[in-house]
């Protein structure tokens, strides 16, 4: 108990010191002007039957978009998790927070084992913000886009599209996997005429699709602009007139927040939250609708694909694992929204394992992970680099610390995202990535598919393949029933805890605040799906 303790006081100053060292005290101090309150409620009313349709029109939102809106919209080669585009661009169905899925730009998703085809009819009279149609051409012609980009994440390993009619496209697959519909329902469109007309450059930089606003302002790491699309194809909507995307730190939140210049903030930082309800009090509300489901996932993944590196040898990575007092972490970095990871996924997910049923728990033991290091031939450890986004800086100062400790000495180096991205899969490498991810859902498919398989778009520069996963991972890609998936996830997370090609620190909720009087944004549900359309001002 004293050891733990210690490490929860020693945490606490590194984070303190870093706080110290990184802000301004001449200015951007944000000054308390609402009562302070240690709760804040939340958004269970429904004012949409008491407020009249003309009192819902006009103003626009402004959303905190953390440190960078370094994107790009043309969708074939997306690859990080925003929601920036949703104001422009729709995605083809609607997850909702259990988990069911429905259709948005498309009747459904029809989905034939045997034939190993996914079908769906798009919705007649719905246009993209250039005036052109959403029908089965575009549609099919964006799809085959990510094929030929080998985006495999968005587009679930499909092998082609085709229009059979105007309005239906059937999609091809070599072999089944039961993530089909949850993944094409977060598939986002953006139109082919477009892209005909102006070329792959104007697409990555400007949203068209057919959504309820239309872009007007792209800076990148600034701000990201919006109006409201006159000729939406949702009669009557939106309510706003724009929606602006606001790049800031995080002293400029808090002011912004309190003054009402900015009036959605979700983080899964606990300080943050913490701050927000101390500076707003009952000014704000809480928006999250599903905690559950929008998890955050911070850890970090190893060069396991050098086999000369260190990480290549699943000692050194379950070392790592033992040097993390991750309770401590996530008392720390997430407060009260977070908690320390004793495995690869979220607590409440299908693949979650208790303590008895995981290979090892790895509970915070130094020795133990000094003798795992010198079982692998480094007695006296060795130098490695951490790399990470700015985002990631605390969590990178606190890795650092407790890697030191059993002999791994590790230099921090800060990158922008471009550069993060392109290191990892693209060109370059590094020893260590550090990142948070998220939001994960119930069901860890699409996730281990994008991060883990051989079939991943991140980590291609770093992290080995591993057959033995594979294996695993297609058993329940292929899995018909929810028990069999279950039983299948469970086995994945398993050789995960055993095997460690990534390391976990912790989870945390990432939780939603408004400004009290936006109703009815629903983006405190599912992270990627947000009806930007039917938020208003009461």
């Amino acid at each position: 108990m004293k050891h733990r303790m210690l490490t929860i006081i020693l945490a606490l100053c590194l984070v303190c010191a870093l706080f110290a060292g990184c802000s301004d005290t001449t200015s951007g101090t944000p000054t308390p002007t609402a009562t302070p309150s240690s709760s804040v409620p939340d958004d269970t009313s429904n004012p949409t039957d008491t407020v009249n349709e003309e009192d819902k029109y006009g103003g626009t939102l402004y959303i905190y978009a953390g440190t960078t809106t370094d994107i790009t919209f043309y969708f074939p080669e997306f690859t990080r998790s925003t929601n920036i585009y949703a104001p422009a661009c729709e995605t083809l169905g609607i997850v909702d927070n259990e988990g069911n899925i429905s259709g948005r730009l498309v009747d459904g998703f029809e989905v034939d084992p045997d034939a190993l085809t996914l079908t769906m009819t798009c919705r007649e009279g719905i246009t993209f913000s250039d005036g052109s149609e959403f029908n089965a051409e575009a549609l099919a012609w964006e799809i085959n886009e990510c094929i030929n980009e080998n985006n495999t994440a968005v587009s679930a390993g499909a092998s082609s599209a085709e229009a059979v009619d105007d309005m239906t496209v059937v999609v091809h697959f070599p072999s089944y996997a039961n993530n089909w519909a949850e993944i094409y329902s977060q598939f986002i469109v953006i139109s082919k005429y477009s892209y005909d007309t102006y070329g792959k450059d104007y697409m990555i930089n400007t949203p068209v699709g057919t959504g309820p606003f239309i872009c007007t302002n792209f800076e990148k790491n600034v701000t990201v602009e919006f109006k409201r699309n006159e000729n939406y194809w949702q009669e009557g909507l939106p309510y706003l007139d724009g929606i602006t995307f606001v790049c800031m730190s995080q002293e400029t939140l808090l002011s912004s927040m309190v003054n009402n210049e900015i009036q959605v903030v979700n983080s899964s930082d606990g300080s943050v939250v913490d701050q927000l309800i101390s500076y707003c009090g009952d000014n704000i509300k809480n928006i999250t609708e599903n905690e559950a489901a929008g998890t955050m996932y911070t850890y970090f993944t190893v060069n396991s694909l050098d086999p000369n590196s260190p990480f290549a040898d699943v000692l050194v990575r379950r070392a790592c694992f033992y040097a993390l007092d991750n309770d401590a972490l996530a008392a720390v970095l997430a407060g009260d929204i977070g908690y320390g990871a004793n495995q690869h996924v979220a607590k409440g997910s299908l693949p979650y394992l208790e303590e008895d049923e995981l290979y090892a728990d790895y509970t915070y033991n130094v020795e133990k992970a000094k003798e795992l290091l010198a079982e692998a031939g480094y007695p006296n450890g060795f130098d490695c680099t951490i790399m990470a986004r700015s985002s990631n800086e605390k969590q990178s100062v606190a890795l650092q610390s407790y890697l030191k400790a059993v002999g791994i000495n590790a230099e921090i180096e800060m990158v922008d995202s471009s550069i993060f991205t392109e290191r990892t899969t693209q060109n370059g490498t590094c020893d260590l990535a550090i990142l948070t991810a998220g939001p994960r859902s119930l069901n860890w498919t699409s996730s281990w598919e994008k991060h883990l398989s051989a079939k991943r778009s991140r980590f291609l520069t770093v992290q080995a393949d591993f057959p033995e996963f594979d294996e695993l991972f297609m058993k329940t890609q292929a899995s018909t029933t929810q028990e069999e998936l279950i039983e299948t996830q469970k086995a994945c997370n398993y050789w995960l805890n055993e095997n460690v090609p990534q390391v976990p620190m912790f989870f945390s909720n990432n939780v939603y605040y408004s400004s009290a009087n936006l109703m009815d944004s629903h983006m405190g549900g599912n992270w990627y799906q947000w009806t930007p359309e039917t938020a208003y001002f009461a």
